[in-house]
Order: structure tokens, then C-alpha cells, then sequence
């Protein structure tokens, strides 16, 4: 058995592991942690990938464990936190929300999404201002220039 193959069964055995504890005892912190410990010792986004779409399935049934959605919220930021998650994420909570609407942790949740989705919105506005300052520095016109430099600082304050 070659180390690649024995890393990953070992990791497979684990997970499994993490799984079983979790189900058996609600709210099983040792055994997220130890998920998270076994997850982040693997540099592998098909690894974090994997983990989060069956993570995703097994929320489902587990909606009232806010353990869950944390270790989701760690494996999205692992991956980047890529738009395009976020938006899938957001429509996810709203669907269990809709059907599950006192679970407190379906509400922090969506309330993590929105958090990083509006950080995002606002990196991205700044980038765009920042290019347009950049395009703008040779220009003669001063109050334009001024205009997105306090657009810039609004930006960053809200």
C-alpha cells in the first residue's frame, strides 16, 4: 500500500469515525474537533469539497447542531469563500429555514452567510474603486478623483 493510499484510508476511517460519534451523541464536540483536527491536516480542496457535500447531507437530518453548519462555515473558508458557494449556502439555509424555522442554528448560520457574502459585495467594490483611482491618477479632473477616494473611505465604514 502506497503512503498516498494509506493517508487516505486512514483519513476515510476517521471521518467515519467523527460520523458515527456524531450521530450517537448529539452535539458531539470532540468529534467535530477532531474532524476539523483530521480535515485541516489535509491540504487537499477535493478533500474539503467532498467533506462539505456530505456535510451538507447530513445537516439536513441534523439541523438543531450548530456544530455542523460551524465546520461547514470552516471548510467554505478553506476553500475560498467563493460567491458562488456563499449563494448556494444562502439558498440551502433558506430552504431549511422554511421548513425548520425555530432552529436557532439554521438562523446563525444564514446570518455567517450573509456576513460573508456582504464582505465580499464590499472587497469587491473597493477593488473596483481602487482600479478606477489607478485609470484616474493621470487624469487632470481632481474632483473625480477626490469623489472616489471618499467613495473609497464610505466603502470601507459601512
Amino acid at each position: 500500500m502506497t503512503q498516498l493510499n494509506m493517508e487516505d484510508t486512514l483519513l476515510s476511517e476517521e471521518l467515519e469515525l467523527c460520523t458515527l460519534t456524531a450521530d450517537r451523541y448529539y452535539s458531539n464536540y470532540y468529534s467535530w474537533s477532531h474532524r476539523l483536527f483530521c480535515v485541516t491536516h489535509h491540504s487537499s480542496k477535493q478533500i474539503w469539497r467532498a467533506e462539505l457535500d456530505r456535510m451538507r447531507k447530513w445537516r439536513e437530518m441534523n439541523v438543531s447542531q450548530y456544530c455542523v453548519f460551524s465546520y461547514c462555515q470552516y471548510l467554505l473558508s478553506r476553500l475560498g469563500l467563493q460567491p458562488d458557494d456563499l449563494a448556494y449556502e444562502y439558498s440551502d439555509v433558506c430552504e431549511l429555514i422554511d421548513l425548520y424555522p425555530g432552529h436557532q442554528s439554521l438562523w446563525y448560520h444564514r446570518k455567517w452567510i450573509v456576513y460573508q457574502l456582504s464582505k465580499w459585495k464590499e472587497e469587491r467594490c473597493v477593488k473596483m474603486v481602487d482600479d478606477e483611482l489607478h485609470n484616474l491618477r493621470t487624469s487632470t479632473d481632481n474632483l473625480i478623483v477626490s469623489h472616489l477616494k471618499g467613495l473609497k473611505i464610505l466603502l470601507r465604514v459601512s
